[in-house]
């Protein structure tokens, strides 16, 4: 049914204790109550509600996206199940056992297949609407640290009952409650956009009435992501166990509160008996409040929803275990609709498999990939590239075969991820090399830089240069911020004229690369001083050519790595200069002319 929707603030599965069965809900209050109480949780329910009514239609034009492979693949939901105790044995009291625990999931795993035993029961009235919402639970395998784990994760506590405390509005006080919180009694909750988590415990009795369980809405999640899941009384959890309710004895009471945390309302809207409420779905008949009894017959009319009533056999009525049978289509897209892109439970998607991030070194013999995997599904592997690769189970050997970058993918129940590795040394083909110029003239700089896409030059270890013309390679101004040199920033020194060819090869730790392929540079004289005499000795002399009227401001001498040897300057009207080289040993040098803002560099020989 859906007309003017009704918002729970907190959703409580609750039976008398005396003989007589019966359910209500704690704590109900409408939309306009929650926008004057709690304007921002209102926000973030009619979010939720926008955001599902764009999945449903985004269902009629097949334009769903998100890791899910389709639109009806298998959700598949990691469990953690944390049983408080009291130090019993495993299988008495609060403690319960494997097996009960174990019977829960199978009870889950045929509710949300519609593979239950009794959904022949479903009325033919409503069997059209009833859908496999398609979800799999599966207790987890691995736990948050990456050990292997049963996904029952046994706590003993000095809390024998809990008493679930509820704040002013309706909403459960969960520090106060302490059941999702190791330091108040209970234990803190797997991280909840990985795990369901399921609490089991003992629930203290409300007056006459006992809390079989409570539920937190996905539009919750974003401010209250430590307590997301579901709590469940004991001896109301699974289809297997000495101390099993009755009549609440076959697992649906987890079956329902997970309905709430799925995104599901009360089918009849929780307006008491109004026939005003809704449950946001169009297929739910309209209903007159809660079915508190064992099983209505069929019809069972109210709100003049005759002749076929309501569908009180709905796993979000409140009649008893073996009433309940269905799930409804609009009730599976609600479902769905929170793990799709963009939704509060999106997360579960993508932590659901997915590779981890390799190393950042490349692969020079063989590495290891790892998937997270925290069900243990079966993984396929493969690889494309200058690679092989071996899987086994959760991790893969990658074996290097050649050089250049190879793509890992991973498959595992209708999901797929992929990583990239570098596997060997560079290519060739994939370095880059940028110039400041594309000519000089001799003795003046031009800086190259040398790249590997797709690493930026800061992950390369070392570059070596080489040109075609006689040139002094020196270090350049700029590297990789305060990284040491690395030898991809030259400035390069052409000390003849003509075409430059300037390769560049890279290293890595698996070795160095073969050049990469030339850039050329042209190269002038283009001097407007002469440097005399060249080889010189103790003196050189610095004259203007041509009928250039710069004055000549300073003179430095570099040594053939870069090295500032000498520095001379000079006055006003300096049209001559001479510099005293007597100091410096024998070799070959730079010498740099200033003239304001105009340098030039030639090379200068100096022979002691």
């Amino acid at each position: 049914m859906k007309k003017y929707f009704l918002l729970l603030s907190v959703l409580m599965l609750f039976a008398a204790i005396s003989s007589h069965s019966q359910n209500t809900c704690a704590s109900v209050f409408n939309a306009q109550t929650i926008q004057t109480s709690d304007p921002s949780r209102y926000n973030s329910d009619l979010q939720l509600e926008q955001f599902t009514s764009n999945y449903i239609a985004s269902l009629n034009t097949g334009s769903v996206a998100g890791r899910v492979i389709n639109a009806n693949s298998t959700i598949i939901i990691p469990v953690v199940v944390h049983v408080l105790h009291i130090g019993e044995a495993i299988g008495v009291g609060n403690n319960i056992s494997d097996a009960q625990v174990q019977s829960q999931i199978a009870v889950l795993n045929e509710d949300f297949r519609r593979l239950n035993a009794n959904r022949v029961n479903t009325p033919a009235a409503f069997a059209g609407v009833a859908a496999d919402p398609n979800f799999e639970f599966r207790l987890a395998c691995i736990d948050p640290n990456g050990n292997a784990t049963t996904g029952i994760h046994r706590v003993q506590t000095g809390v024998n009952s809990f008493n679930v405390v509820t704040n002013a509005n309706g909403s459960i006080n969960e520090q106060a409650s302490g059941i999702k919180f190791t330091a108040q009694g209970g234990t803190n909750a797997w991280p909840t956009g990985r795990y369901l988590n399921i609490w089991l415990c003992n629930i203290a009795p409300v007056g006459n009435l006992q809390l079989l369980g409570y539920a937190q809405f996905p539009f919750d999640y974003t401010v209250s992501p430590n307590t997301d899941g579901v709590v469940i009384l004991n001896t109301a959890f699974g289809r297997v166990g000495p101390n099993l309710r009755p009549n609440f004895n076959q697992g649906r009471t987890t079956t329902h509160e997970i309905g709430h945390w799925l995104n599901l309302f009360h089918i009849w809207g929780d307006d008491n008996t109004a026939c005003t409420g809704t449950d946001q779905c169009d297929d739910t008949p309209n209903q007159g409040g809660a079915n508190q009894s064992n099983c209505p017959g069929f019809p069972h009319v109210s709100c003049t929803n005759g002749p076929n009533g309501d569908m009180f056999m709905n796993y979000m009525d409140y009649t008893i275990d073996a009433c309940k049978n269905i799930y409804t289509q609009g009730q599976r897209n609600r479902m769905r609709a929170v793990f799709a892109a963009g939704g509060p439970r999106e997360a579960f998607i993508n932590n659901y498999f997915a590779l981890n991030t390799p190393t950042s070194a490349p692969v020079c013999t063989s590495t290891t990939v790892t998937a997270n995997n925290p069900m243990c599904l079966p993984v396929t592997w493969t690889i494309t590239g200058p690679a092989t690769i071996a899987g086994n189970g959760n991790s893969a050997t990658v074996t290097r075969t050649g050089n250049g970058v190879a793509t890992v993918t991973a498959t595992a129940g209708g999901f797929t991820d992929s990583k990239t590795v570098t596997v060997g040394i560079p290519l060739a083909s994939n370095i880059a090399i940028w110039s400041s110029k594309t000519s000089t003239t001799v003795g003046n700089p031009v800086g190259f830089v040398a790249g590997y896409p797709p690493m930026n030059r800061c992950e390369i270890q070392s570059a070596g240069w080489q040109s075609s013309l006689s040139a002094n390679i020196v270090l350049g101004d700029y590297e990789c911020g305060v990284s040491p040199d690395n030898g991809t920033t030259k400035n390069i020194f052409f000390q003849t004229t003509g075409t430059a060819y300037v390769q560049a090869r890279i290293q890595n730790a698996c070795g160095w690369s073969n050049w990469s392929a030339a850039v050329p540079i042209q190269v002038g004289s283009g001097f407007s001083y002469m440097v005399t005499p060249n080889p010189a000795t103790s003196m050189a002399t610095i004259t203007q050519k041509g009928n250039s009227n710069a004055d000549i401001t300073e003179v430095k001498v570099f040594d053939n790595i870069g090295n500032l040897r000498k520095k001379s300057k000079y006055g006003t009207g300096t049209k001559q200069a001479q510099i005293n080289i007597s100091d410096l040993k024998t070799g070959v040098y730079f010498i740099e002319i200033s003239s304001g803002q105009n340098k030039e560099r030639q090379q200068l020989i100096i022979q002691n």
